[in-house]
């Protein structure tokens, strides 16, 4: 198209256009699909049937607008400027040309002058043009960066979509490359964006450095009861690793990090301060929840009951709040999907790793195991057994990695409490938690366990379940559950109270 030694700035736009086109018309269709491949993301070349104008191929298209697919009755003899649906603006022109897979054909060829303007130093270079502006050192370095970035991701520039922009200008800010006099001009010419559009993608990196964490004890509507949990409401952009850090930082059992979700209302995940994430968690679930309707989000600004379709690694799952007059909240979710088990354990291994003697045991129930959660559920015969449990942390350790096992919850069909029928205790030592403060991931597992072993009679009901008041942070929840054959319903109403909020700063 230019010869080797010829300089961009002795051509015009449109004379680069008009060599384009003439060459075009000396190429047959088998060529199209190479050419266009060849000067992508520039062009857009398309086939349309001369007779019925209907279209045949599309190469690179610059726009999947319905209107923008269209080929006009009265054939256009000149280029010309156009505006497509999708924003960008381009020059467009037609010639017929025979082709030999479809014969007589209008083929239309859009030329993407946004993207060529942005791209005009890039061709200098490409083509050894020694006219161009020397490039400031920021703006060599924020060239660098732009480049590092795209090659470590495999990303193209201008195919980034609306979160790879915004975290490659975070990138940038963080790097204080953006501090300069018409930094913005230059990456919004850079980006093929709009300068207001940067300056809101800015704001935006200003305030992900601080990072707004809330503490909730769930399970209980008293400070310092139940299960402390850590809370992150917009995780958007939170890298995993960054993810990680806060939950060890936190060092709460597990602190939820709330973000969009294509399949869902929102979508929750779980971490753990040893660093592993985890396919569900209860308390922090009823910690999420709760500062969703406390902050007013997700629409909940006024009393009334919400309901929520959520993603988790344990698949979607029903979540919601009731908000009072009074503002009191109550959250409740339902357990994933209960797949429960006998499991072959000998009463006397797992007596001897709870600390336990045999007699401590019930040995009348059945040792079950819940693949969804991997959890494991032990009888034993009275509260003060739970309370004797004294657990050799090595072993069991050992024997949940042994046998995949998240958590082993040990209960018996007492309670402090008149309003409550079952009392537990929980160990997940594999991921880093001895004994956890209120676990309500079992809960599902623990109801149908119970029915299992005649603990709970009916096929369908409410109970009362409490745990923690060994540990001195007593807690408790309301279960509603409906249990047929195969088809296990098990919902957790709990309350909860915010105990603080606090800012984390990124350096």
């Amino acid at each position: 198209m230019l010869e080797k030694n010829s300089k961009l700035e002795y051509y015009s736009i449109h004379a680069v256009y008009v060599k384009v086109m003439t060459m075009l018309e000396h190429l047959n269709s088998d060529n199209l699909k190479a050419l266009a491949q060849l000067l992508n993301p520039w062009f857009e070349i398309c086939l349309f049937s001369a007779k019925t104008r209907q279209l045949l191929v599309v190469y690179h298209a610059l726009s999947a607008h319905k209107q923008d697919e269209n080929c006009p009755e009265e054939i256009p003899t000149v280029p010309f400027i156009e505006s497509l649906k999708s924003g960008k603006k381009t020059k467009t022109s037609y010639l017929k040309i025979q082709s030999e897979e479809f014969g007589e054909v209008i083929m239309r060829l859009r030329f993407d002058i946004t993207w060529f303007t942005t791209s005009f130093e890039e061709i200098n270079r490409f083509i050894g043009s020694n006219n161009s502006s020397p490039q400031t050192p920021w703006e060599e370095s924020a060239n660098q960066m732009i480049e590092t970035f795209l090659v470590e991701k495999s990303l193209n520039l201008s195919l980034l979509n609306r979160l790879e922009k915004r975290e490659l200008i975070l990138m940038l800010y963080e790097k204080g490359l953006l501090n300069y006099k018409d930094s913005t001009l230059w990456l919004a010419n850079r980006l093929h964006l709009s300068r207001a559009t940067v300056y809101n993608h800015l704001n935006w990196a200003k305030s992900v450095r601080k990072i707004h964490v809330h503490q909730v004890d769930a399970f209980s509507e008293t400070p310092f009861g139940g299960n402390p949990a850590g809370v992150v409401l917009d995780a958007d952009l939170l890298e995993e690793s960054m993810m990680r850090s806060i939950t060890r930082e936190m060092n709460n059992a597990e602190t939820s990090f709330i973000s969009s979700s294509k399949e869902a209302d929102f979508r929750l995940r779980y971490f753990t301060p040893s660093g592993q994430e985890m396919i569900f968690c209860g308390h922090s679930t009823v910690g999420a929840l709760y500062m969703l309707a406390k902050e007013k989000r997700m629409r909940m600004t006024k009393p009334g009951a919400y309901q929520f379709k959520v993603e988790t690694l344990a698949g979607i799952i029903s979540m919601g709040c009731e908000i009072s007059k009074e503002g009191d909240i109550s959250v409740n979710f339902y357990s994933p999907k209960i797949v429960l088990s006998p499991a072959p354990f000998a009463y006397s291994e797992l007596a001897q790793m709870l600390g336990l003697s045999l007699k401590s045991i019930n040995t009348k129930h059945q040792i079950y195991y819940e693949q969804t959660n991997k959890d494991l559920y032990i009888s034993v015969q009275e509260l003060k057994d739970l309370k004797a449990i004294d657990c050799d942390v090595r072993a069991m350790n050992k024997f949940c990695k042994n046998n995949d096992i998240t958590v082993i919850c040990v209960s018996t069909p007492q309670a402090f409490s008149s309003d409550n029928q079952i009392h537990m205790r929980c160990f997940a030592p594999s991921v880093g938690i001895n004994e956890d403060l209120f676990t309500g991931s079992v809960i599902g597992g623990l109801i149908v366990s119970a029915y299992k072993n005649k603990i709970i009679t009916q096929q369908k009901g409410e109970i009362g379940i409490e745990q923690g008041h060994f540990l001195e942070r007593p807690g408790s929840v309301k279960v509603k559950y409906v249990l047929s054959k195969d088809n296990y319903q098990v919902q957790i109403i709990a309350k909860a109270n915010h105990l603080f909020s606090s800012q984390i700063q990124l350096s």
